[in-house]
């Protein structure tokens, strides 16, 4: 079926196989070939060494409880559906590392992310305007402009104050550490880059951006 179609998210009881084991062997099958696929866990399998094990095999996928009212459904799969548009965010990355940007390719494109990846902070700007970035990856050090003062001069605008930037640095030292956050930046991880660690903050960025624009455009009385 999964080779036939492409869910927006799935619904998985891993006692549907002939053990339990050989479930949770399925759903980390399925996690590692769609990493971007919302998937919700729903099992009777509800001891604590059960959704461990369920949260080691999945790396995080939501867990429902058995028995489960149609509400309380509906309602995980509206918010899976939710998360899942994170997956076709913009990415803007700047590095003037050929090795760094092919890496961020090669670990960010499977979830669907729309990349531009730049090595030339000169056409950081035109790249910015075209763009329209949900997100911005940065380096510190480059030629020309360095990484800092890029992010200074995207906090000086009104318009791109809520946008989300991560820097990827070598620098470990707290003294570069602080001035990065001095700048302006939402976060930093220091290279070599770790795949999950990335996507991981890359979502939990989108998903507070996601967050703010909904509070800035829905009344709190009328959810207009």
């Amino acid at each position: 079926a999964l080779a036939q179609h492409t869910p927006n998210v799935v619904m998985l009881d891993p006692t549907c196989a002939e053990t339990l084991e050989a479930g949770l062997d399925f759903l980390q099958a399925l996690i590692a070939q769609r990493p971007s696929l919302p998937v919700i866990v729903s099992t009777d399998q509800d001891t604590l060494s059960d959704r461990v094990k369920i949260l080691r095999s999945s790396g995080g996928a939501t867990f429902l409880p058995k028995p489960a009212a149609a509400n309380q459904i509906l309602e995980l799969v509206n918010q899976s559906l939710n998360q899942n548009t994170l997956s076709g965010a913009r990415i803007l990355a700047l590095d003037d590392d050929p090795a760094i940007l092919q890496c961020l390719k090669q670990l960010l494109a499977p979830w669907g992310f729309k990349l531009t990846l730049l090595a030339d902070p000169l056409q950081f700007w035109d790249a910015l305007e075209q763009t329209a970035p949900d997100l911005l990856i940065l380096d510190i050090e480059m030629p020309d402009f360095n990484g800092l003062e890029l992010c200074q001069v995207i906090r000086s605008d009104p318009r791109l104050g809520q946008l989300p930037i991560l820097f990827l640095s070598a620098h470990t030292d707290p003294a570069m550490v602080r001035h990065v956050f001095e700048a302006g930046a939402d976060d930093y991880i220091s290279k070599p880059i770790m795949g999950a660690e990335l996507v991981a903050r890359i979502l939990n960025r989108l998903e507070r951006l996601q967050l703010l624009r909904k509070l800035a455009e829905t009344d709190s009385l009328t959810g207009l």
